[in-house]
This record gives C-alpha cells, sequence and structure tokens, in this order.
C-alpha cells in the first residue's frame, strides 16, 4: 500500500494547473529588474478585442503598474504607468495620484460586454487624503466609485458589478471591470481582471 504514496503525489501534482511564467510572485527579489522594480507580476492574455488579466498586488510594499496603451506592466516608479495596485488599493496616475492625467469615468448597470463606447463623463480623478481615519489618497476605485463590496462578517471583498473606461495618460479609452480578488486557492489581491479598448465618446 505504502508504494501508492509516491504515485498519488505524482498524479496530484500533474493535475494542478500551471501558473504563468514567474509566479507566485516573491515582492520582486528573485525577478527584479535592473530598476529594482521587480516587474513580472501581470500576465496579460488575448481576450477578444481585449486582454485577461491576472494581477498580483500581493506585496504590500510595493505597487504593481500598467500602462493600459502597451499593455505591459512597467515601474510604479517611472512616468509611463496608467493604473497601479496595492492590495486592495487602486491608483490612477491622474490628480493626486500624478501626472499623467489619467481619469474614470464608470458605466451604471451595463454589461463589459455592451460598453463599446466610451461614456462623455463625468471624469474624476484621484483626490488627496479627506477627513478619514487614515492617511490614504481618496482614489476614485477606493473611495468614490469603490470596485468591492465588503463583507465584515468574513471579511472579504467581492467586486461590485460596474465597468470602469480609464482615459489613459496617452488619450487613449479603456474599459477595465474587476471579476475577482481572489486565486483558486482563496489568496487575497490576485486580481482577475478584463480590460479593452473602446470608442471615444
Amino acid at each position: 500500500m505504502r508504494a501508492l504514496a509516491p504515485a498519488v503525489v505524482m498524479l496530484c501534482i500533474a493535475c494542478e494547473p500551471a501558473l504563468p511564467a514567474g509566479w507566485p510572485h516573491d515582492g520582486g527579489a528573485a525577478d527584479a529588474g535592473p530598476d529594482g522594480g521587480g516587474l513580472h507580476s501581470v500576465a496579460f492574455t488575448p481576450d477578444g478585442g481585449g486582454f485577461a488579466v491576472l494581477l498580483d498586488a500581493m506585496d504590500s510594499t510595493r505597487w504593481t503598474a500598467v500602462d493600459l496603451d502597451a499593455p505591459a506592466e512597467v515601474p510604479f516608479e517611472g512616468d509611463g504607468w496608467d493604473l497601479a495596485f496595492q492590495r486592495f488599493h487602486v491608483r490612477a496616475r491622474g490628480g493626486a495620484s500624478g501626472d499623467g492625467g489619467v481619469q474614470i469615468a464608470v458605466v451604471y448597470d451595463a454589461g463589459y460586454e455592451q460598453v463599446t463606447r466610451s461614456p462623455d463623463g463625468p471624469w474624476l480623478e484621484d483626490q488627496p487624503d479627506g477627513d478619514d481615519e487614515n492617511l490614504d489618497l481618496d482614489t476614485v476605485l477606493d473611495k468614490g466609485e469603490v470596485w468591492y463590496e465588503y463583507d465584515p462578517l468574513w471579511h472579504t471583498l467581492t467586486p461590485r458589478p460596474l465597468v470602469y473606461v480609464i482615459r489613459s495618460d496617452q488619450g487613449g479609452y479603456f474599459k477595465l471591470k474587476v471579476d475577482n480578488y481572489y486565486d483558486r486557492s482563496g489568496t487575497p489581491a490576485v486580481f482577475k481582471l478584463r480590460i479593452a479598448p473602446v470608442a471615444a465618446p
């Protein structure tokens, strides 16, 4: 009977779906680039006219940033990013979060597939910290049109059924939907997103 144990273990290992290269992310220590930014925390997979995005925001000491126009992961310390993620926080490089002019509009009561054109607005930007119990910026997705519902009993976050349209630093328009905040084992801060370009207003 003991001889079966290694075979069972090997069979279980073979069944585990492969993760993208560089995962699970270790906070940038092993894969830090020449700028020390520790990239390789984002995987883009073509999905129709856009991308399914798997994004690791687990490290509470760094921001994982993406350039929507590329699309690509880029260093947060540079000036090429549009959105940045750290744990459940999301910043857009405009207003209080930077000089990129990135703005966000929210499309209510519309499915992701149905949004093919940007709305006329209103366009929102991240704001300085307001009168609250923390020192965090009052960002559009954290404090304004919050991307999640919080369950205080289980301390879990569930994405709200919202579609965001991002006006990038290059003047492009992209729709964004947060599909999940947890990986298949329940680990938080592993975002599953959908992103695709849309027509200008």
